[in-house]
């Protein structure tokens, strides 16, 4: 398997030969659960191929996606930080494969050279997308952020193709799916995404980025490749 992760690729060959050597590589379906609170994960995932939810979970059991996560970063970040508890469910959001390393080893790993800077930084680029989000969901229309949401995952997915179902989406931006179907209707009807069987399809991206509010502009500046 041709490694994609960004945080794996950054680290010395040593260094992420060491990381990987205490890796299992394996397949991700849409729904897995990888962390459910009040605990944190027992291992930590680095996101290959697909893509996972960091989702605020509500008492009515209604939840509201506050952060994504692919190849550009790592579920674990309470591991990393020694946290005994976490407050997020994690869930795969997008089909793929992930290196899953064990709790333990990971926190072994953090012990020496640059893997624990590495993901520190990260886990700040993670924060300041999750405070983003949070006044995205409040002050943008749903049709900004359905496109926001489109070009994030896009870029975390490396490709302008994803599985997808409405629900999904209604699920992630907190709404009914009535209001996502409008919603991604119109996004169709102006050839800016293409919808068929589950299958999103990003057509015209300057007109997508045109579409999103500045939420995406904001967090895509710090974002490799952007």
């Amino acid at each position: 398997m041709i490694l994609r992760n960004r945080l794996l690729l950054a680290l010395g060959a040593e260094e992420r030969d060491e990381v990987l050597a205490q890796a299992n590589v394996v397949p991700m379906t849409v729904g897995v659960v990888v962390q459910e609170p009040p605990h944190p994960s027992d291992h930590a995932y680095f996101p290959n191929s697909g893509l996972g939810s960091v989702v605020a979970v509500m008492d009515d059991g209604s939840m509201t996606e506050a952060a994504v996560i692919g190849i550009d970063g790592f579920v674990g970040a309470p591991l990393a930080l020694g946290a005994t508890r976490a407050t997020t469910r994690i869930l795969w959001q997008v089909a793929g494969e992930t290196y899953r390393i064990p709790a333990e080893q990971f926190k072994n790993l953090l012990l020496g050279g640059c893997f624990g800077g590495t993901l520190n930084i990260y886990i700040q680029e993670l924060s300041d997308q999750m405070a983003q989000t949070a006044g995205c969901n409040r002050r943008h229309t749903i049709s900004q952020r359905a496109a926001r949401w489109l070009l994030m995952t896009g870029d975390r997915v490396d490709g302008g193709q994803f599985t997808l179902t409405q629900e999904f989406l209604a699920l992630m931006l907190g709404v009914g799916r009535p209001k996502v179907t409008l919603a991604a209707q119109k996004l169709q009807h102006d050839g800016l995404i293409a919808y068929r069987r589950g299958v999103v399809t990003i057509r015209d991206r300057a007109g997508l980025e045109a579409t999103a509010c500045e939420c995406y502009h904001l967090l895509a500046a710090t974002y490799p490749g952007h």
